[in-house]
């Protein structure tokens, strides 16, 4: 009995995305067009996700890029970085990490500029909003409980519109990298393996740092903090 239609589908494009790939590297602008124009439409929703967020904060003091010059940035430094792609990385999860790399520059751009302005006009530079050095990230990560399987068995994910909310009202509840996780697994459904190889740690530091961002997040939405 035949492979079904879907199935075989499947694997043709794999196959064909999989040879663009190898071409793109080469140098093959069409070839790279063809591997990223599938995931245009999460790129350009995880850039409303990171501007609606960011723009809360302030952190682009009034100046935000639009979605669409987000994801632009995000393609051209695909292009110049595609040799560096680490081979464990889907291309929706690489483009994905790429896109908070982007935002997090766009915003230390703006920083730079208002710092600078600021010094002329003899003022002091707003202070920085999103950034967790790594001492205050872990400190943040060490888990203050015991993980028990009941705790881990009873967590729920959160859709794009409690992250929206969330994104409008929740500030500085979770660390940069603790955010990511969420909107890697739970928004974009990106796998565990993935997650940790974009937030730049193990799979069982990455499952317990989603852990804990869920329980956090999940009492902010319920006005427990």
């Amino acid at each position: 009995m035949g492979m079904p239609r879907t199935a075989k589908t499947t694997k043709t494009a794999v196959a064909s995305a999989e040879t663009d790939w190898v071409v793109a590297l080469h140098g093959d602008r069409e070839a790279f067009q063809r591997v990223v124009a599938p995931h245009l439409g999460t790129l350009l929703d995880a850039a409303v996700h990171e501007l609606r967020y960011h723009n809360a904060l302030g952190d682009f003091g009034g100046d935000s890029p639009t979605a669409e010059e987000v994801v632009g940035e995000v393609l051209i430094r695909a292009w110049r970085d595609r040799k560096r792609r680490p081979a464990n990385l889907s291309t929706r999860a690489w483009l994905i990490g790429l896109l908070f790399r982007v935002v997090q520059d766009l915003i230390r751009r703006e920083l730079r500029f208002h710092g600078a302005l600021a010094k002329s006009t003899e003022g002091s530079p707003p202070p920085p909003t999103s950034y967790d050095d790594d001492e205050g990230f872990w400190e943040w990560y060490q888990p203050d409980e015991a993980s028990h399987l009941e705790d881990l068995l009873a967590e729920r994910t959160f859709t794009p519109e409690e992250m929206a909310i969330a994104d409008d009202d929740f500030g500085h509840a979770l660390p940069l990298r603790a955010r990511q996780a969420l909107l890697l697994h739970d928004v974009h459904g990106v796998p565990m393996h993935e997650v940790a190889t974009v937030i730049g740690t193990s799979e069982d530091k990455a499952r317990c740092i989603l852990s804990k961002a869920r329980r956090i997040l999940g009492k902010t939405l319920s006005g427990q903090t």
